[in-house]
């Protein structure tokens, strides 16, 4: 069997601009999916020949399809939209979750684009969940949504989700409240692929950190002298 190698591009993840994530076709995780190599580039000319540089070597870029691209920046659908990407009310949404399909390894974030305050929600090959946190996988894991009902004015936009050069990892458990709190904190100040890397390295000492920083959250406004506050940011930023 030929052995497919493949990358996926992003951009404007954790502190990267640009963001490239490579499979060589051989190398696995330790459950038997896909590992995925990350580069990461400052400027367009050096992300242009990174790509170029992978194709020399046999490598295929994945795409979405024709119609999307992988830029978070980029908005379908809404108000302005062009007559193949109108999305209103219950076909609207149909649309995005029939597009969703065909793009399984992508989440989208859909909400209104007319002050209907509908939304916003994550879909995921068909699935749909409340959106209340930013990080997709705990609101796909825990705030599913078994029916949603479109009202007929509003008008529909999505976006891709900016995490999806990474959905190849393996995904957290399931996390208390705190210790989301505690990750939504590491996505707000270290890559992604770092935090990704340190979880799949040792998920053990990963959730502890979490623990970690939710105690130290917790006792912030008494500050006590047993409590480190910079313990848990300490041990995973090496």
């Amino acid at each position: 069997m030929k052995v497919k190698k493949r990358f996926k591009v992003g951009f404007n993840i954790g502190n990267a601009k640009y963001v490239i994530s490579f499979h060589d076709g051989k190398s696995k995780h330790k459950d038997g999916s896909d590992f995925f190599g990350i580069e990461t580039f400052r400027n367009q000319k050096d992300f242009e020949k990174g790509q170029n540089d992978l194709r020399k070597k046999g490598y295929i870029e994945e795409s979405i399809n024709e119609k999307l691209s992988v830029d978070p920046r980029k908005v379908y659908g809404g108000t302005g939209a062009k007559q193949e990407m109108v999305l209103t009310a219950q076909k609207g949404l149909q649309k995005i979750l029939d597009l969703s399909k065909k793009n399984p390894s992508n989440v989208f974030k859909v909400s209104d684009d007319n002050y209907t305050n509908f939304g916003p929600y994550y879909v995921k090959n068909g699935k749909i969940a409340k959106y209340t946190v930013a990080n997709p996988n705990y609101d796909l894991q825990n705030n599913k949504v078994r029916s949603l009902k479109v009202p007929s004015d509003v008008i529909l936009k999505f976006t891709i989700n900016e995490s999806q050069p990474f959905a190849d990892f393996p995904q957290f458990p399931k996390l208390s409240r705190d210790q989301q709190e505690s990750l939504d904190e590491l996505f707000g100040f270290a890559e992604s692929y770092q935090i990704f890397n340190s979880f799949n390295n040792n998920p053990k000492k990963f959730i502890q950190t979490l623990d970690d920083m939710a105690k130290i959250r917790k006792a912030s406004n008494k500050q006590p002298k047993s409590v480190s506050f910079n313990k848990g940011k300490k041990e995973f930023v090496k």
